[in-house]
């Protein structure tokens, strides 16, 4: 089965998301926690159905701004919030976002200079504690490589009383999986030749940063599971180091061509030069000098680059 990809930054928006100003998750009991978190995938007919659940509870004014909610996603994607609401603690409803009370807008990065993101805002705020939010959102999506790239929200050493990610597949779906051993892993067979992997935790202890050491991502507890065979601008496979490799060149077949004036420059350099590394350091420092790289993630931009002519006539390129 092959899939269809055509985003690879879609990885991204299959992972919860706090807005900025409510990434922690759980200081302590006393002021606010994440009391349940679910992340599903069901894959059927090509196409990926995500979808993300939060209850969280909100013991005190100082952590109201847990109700800023921010959720990204792709301009492609068939996105759309299941329920936002309000509850006390015996759980009935005391007030609910409606449709006009969410915002949609482009996402902004400082590590792109143009992208095609987009990020669905809406507010969860009572005025009497303790409360608790539950909001639900949902994605399609036809174009993919990760089936799931996913860790539950962590802020310093506090995470989720519980996380849970599933995933429903056809039971032939050939698939890799790595997660760390903390996870509690169950698989489930059917009577439909499909079967549903779940891994399940409760609440862990995060290792402190240390200076120069590790970022958080390469760190945080997560599952990955990604499929042997995937499309993104053309056929791929990732069942080997190799398979990936030639896909990446295939796909960027005919964009390495730099024009007959870039040539000639290219070639008086190399005459100039008196040794090996001194090649490498003139066109290290002529590439330096007059090229500018930066992040443009539109389309297939995610890896497929401007063709190297493109860059020798503009001195402008994406960062591939």
């Amino acid at each position: 089965m092959i899939l269809r990809l055509k985003y690879l930054k879609v990885i991204s928006y299959l992972r919860p998301t706090l807005c900025v100003a409510s990434t922690v998750c759980c200081l302590t009991v006393a002021s606010a926690q994440i009391l349940d978190y679910k992340s599903t995938r069901t894959l059927q007919r090509g196409i990926l159905t995500s979808e993300q659940s939060f209850l969280i509870q909100i013991n005190d004014p100082d952590h109201r701004s847990w109700g800023d909610i921010s959720i990204p996603h792709g301009d492609e994607d068939q996105f759309k919030i299941l329920y936002a609401e309000i509850l006390d603690l015996d759980g009935s409803v005391l007030s609910k976002v409606n449709k006009r009370d969410m915002l949609t807008r482009n996402a902004f990065s400082n590590g792109a200079f143009y992208q095609d993101d987009l990020v669905t805002e809406f507010s969860l705020f009572w005025d009497r504690y303790p409360y608790r939010i539950r909001y639900a959102y949902q994605n399609e999506v036809y174009n993919f490589m990760y089936l799931a790239r996913w860790s539950p929200p962590t802020y310093e050493s506090f995470t989720p009383e519980k996380s849970v990610l599933e995933i429903d597949l056809p039971s032939n779906f050939k698939i890799k999986t790595s997660s760390d051993p903390q996870f509690q892993y169950t698989e489930d067979l059917d009577v439909e030749d499909r079967k549903v992997l779940r891994w399940e935790l409760g609440k862990h202890k995060i290792s402190p940063r240390e200076n120069f050491g590790p970022t958080g991502s390469e760190t945080r507890t997560s599952v990955l599971v990604i499929p042997e065979n995937f499309h993104y601008g053309i056929d791929g496979n990732l069942s080997t180091w190799k398979s990936y490799g030639d896909w990446f060149l295939e796909l960027n077949k005919g964009n390495t061509q730099l024009t007959p004036t870039e040539k000639a420059k290219v070639d008086k350099i190399l005459q100039e030069a008196s040794s090996e590394r001194d090649k490498v350091q003139r066109l290290y420092h002529y590439l330096q000098d007059n090229t500018t790289y930066i992040n443009v993630n539109i389309d297939l931009g995610g890896l497929q680059s401007y063709p190297a002519s493109y860059v020798c006539e503009n001195k402008y390129g994406d960062c591939k």
